[in-house]
């Protein structure tokens, strides 16, 4: 079972040491919807939205190229969803 660890760096890179709020996560973990609740979501979505203006060259941020950029983005990420859920055997995705 593959686990990820969630938190603001590598344990590695500081030395095996875990920062406050950092923990160990697995694809199956019953309190995994305690950690990555809507909240959570929104605000990740939120950020992504930020970090794509802000990437824009500064002459075609504008309301339009933005959500033309997210939407692109997010259609990829769907679709390379999909296709790594077909590799890996995991469930179907509809």
């Amino acid at each position: 079972m593959k686990r990820f660890l969630v938190g603001r760096a590598s344990c590695k890179a500081r030395g095996g040491r875990r920062a406050m709020g950092e923990r160990d996560i697995r694809p199956d973990d019953p309190d995994l919807g305690k950690f990555f609740n809507l909240k959570t979501v929104d605000h990740m979505v939120r950020q992504a939205v930020m970090f794509c203006w802000m990437m824009l060259p500064k002459d075609r941020r504008t309301g339009t190229n933005l959500r033309w950029e997210v939407r692109r983005i997010v259609a990829r990420a769907l679709k390379d969803l999909r296709e790594d859920a077909e590799a890996f055997g995991m469930p179907r995705m509809e």
